[in-house]
């Protein structure tokens, strides 16, 4: 059992958004046979669902947790289209329509309680845009970044995954390395996670971050974010798609 903060001190936090957005489509469909002109399945779509993705996921699950969220989002939005097997409920292709946004390089206003930047490396998060904020800010700031030259950032939380980490040109002390099944490592110290079925693991990283900002927002206690975040992501990965779990989900579980 998890020390828990209360609906009231979530809704009192301000928090900051800024990152890439997507549109996730889940397109659901049949598959009975094997073509003949190639040894690959023939789907026949039947229904499909939309949901937000990328910064736009982050933005859905810090409003489920009921913070006050100022997003800065690119207009135009790439698009994550999953071909899904309806039987199965396994993903079979994903085809990507990336949009390059033109970089924010400054914000007028970085006065609030936390700040979050999800750059998933579409363009709309530059070196220059990061540096801006972790030179101007008074908050923490937490970072979830595809990009390999995080030296510059010891200002920021940066969150990334096993695989991210392995990528990175020269590794730092103030970085949050999510690896799946294996547990969350930060500052030498390593996080269990439960033992439990993963349906998808699609937004996972989103909601991590979005629960171990908000918590550490409060309490400024990294450990107990920690845990949090993890309560709140082993919830996303039981459901198909994008899921943004509450705060009464978080301590249900």
């Amino acid at each position: 059992m998890i020390e828990q903060i209360t609906s009231q001190q979530v809704e009192q936090l301000n928090v900051l958004l800024i990152g890439d957005s997507c549109i996730d489509i889940y397109q659901f469909g049949n598959v009975n046979r094997i073509s003949p002109e190639a040894p690959v399945p023939i789907f026949k779509p039947t229904d499909s669902v939309e949901k937000f993705g990328m910064a736009s996921n982050v933005k859905t699950n810090l409003e489920r947790l009921g913070v006050n969220v100022t997003s800065i989002l690119p207009k135009e939005k790439s698009i994550k289209t999953r071909l899904i097997d309806a039987a199965s409920c396994q993903q079979i292709l994903r085809m990507d329509h990336d949009v390059i946004a033109e970089p924010i390089i400054s914000i007028d206003n970085l006065d609030y309680d936390v700040i979050i930047i999800s750059d998933y490396e579409k363009g709309y998060i530059s070196n220059d845009t990061i540096m801006c904020i972790l030179d101007t800010a008074t908050c923490p700031v937490f970072l979830d970044t595809k990009k390999t030259d995080v030296t510059n950032y010891s200002k920021a939380f940066i969150k990334i995954n096993e695989l991210e980490y392995e990528s990175l040109k020269e590794k730092t002390d103030n970085i949050i390395i999510t690896r799946s099944s294996k547990g969350v490592i930060y500052n030498n110290i390593e996080y269990n996670v439960p033992s439990i079925p993963v349906n998808d693991v699609t937004g996972a990283g989103d909601t991590f971050i979005s629960t171990l900002a908000v918590v550490y927002g409060i309490t400024n206690d990294m450990g107990l974010a920690i845990e949090h975040a993890i309560k709140a992501s082993s919830i996303t990965v039981k459901e198909l798609g994008v899921y943004a779990p509450s705060l009464e989900e978080i301590y249900e579980a």
